[in-house]
């Protein structure tokens, strides 16, 4: 991550600066929601100064308004988030980050079967293949908010077998499998994530500065 930060940084305005500055945000928001920073509150903070610079550069342009989206959704701002992302699919319905947006912020809103059905249509375009963790951790939250545990647990493992270090897939599999009581399940994620957190652990994990927000709620 800090190497495609500072490739970006290195092209400036060489090609779109709305897509170099939204992906330089991206990466600060990868940082703060799987806890790869001390500080994550600084590095939304950073996300959002490079996102507001994107929107000047192209206020309609899909990927800044996606990347902003996101940005308010880790703020709890989830009707701003979904207003700019259903902007995003409405500036270009084939840019994945404006689709996987939209999943994001329809979960937001409780529009929980949405979500699901548009990270489906997601994981089913040709961009997706660079990514599918992606769509399967989208498809997974939204089952597991709308309570239907088995189909949420087969997608987040689906998340962990594309992307072993996703923290957060790993995060609600502990919990899931618990839940389901799969004990044993639950202990190899715990393993995981104490492998990829050294100071990882359940006090840790319930505490307000760690983030588990979907799981509390």
């Amino acid at each position: 991550l800090a190497r495609a930060d500072q490739v970006l940084e290195r092209l400036g305005d060489s090609i779109t600066p709305a897509v170099t500055l939204s992906l330089r945000a991206w990466i600060r928001t990868t940082y703060a929601f799987e806890r790869l920073t001390d500080d994550p509150g600084r590095a939304i903070a950073e996300a959002a100064e490079l996102a507001a610079r994107a929107r000047q550069a192209a206020p309609f342009h899909a990927t800044a308004l996606a990347v902003n989206s996101v940005i308010e959704a880790y703020l709890d701002r989830d009707q701003i988030a979904y207003d700019l992302a259903r902007q995003a699919v409405m500036a270009d319905g084939q840019n994945p980050l404006a689709r996987l947006s939209l999943s994001r912020a329809l979960a937001g809103i409780d529009r929980l079967e949405q979500s699901a059905s548009e990270a489906q249509a997601g994981l089913g375009q040709a961009l997706s293949s660079l990514n599918p963790a992606n769509w399967h951790l989208g498809i997974g939250v939204a089952k597991m908010r709308a309570g239907d545990l088995p189909a949420a647990i087969h997608h987040l493992e689906a998340v962990h077998r594309f992307a072993p270090d996703n923290r957060p897939a790993l995060r609600f599999l502990a919990a899931l499998r618990y839940a389901v009581k799969d004990q044993a399940g639950a202990r190899d994620a715990l393993r995981a994530l104490q492998r990829l957190e050294p100071d990882f652990s359940l006090d840790l994990m319930g505490s307000d500065g760690y983030p588990v927000d979907t799981l509390r709620r």
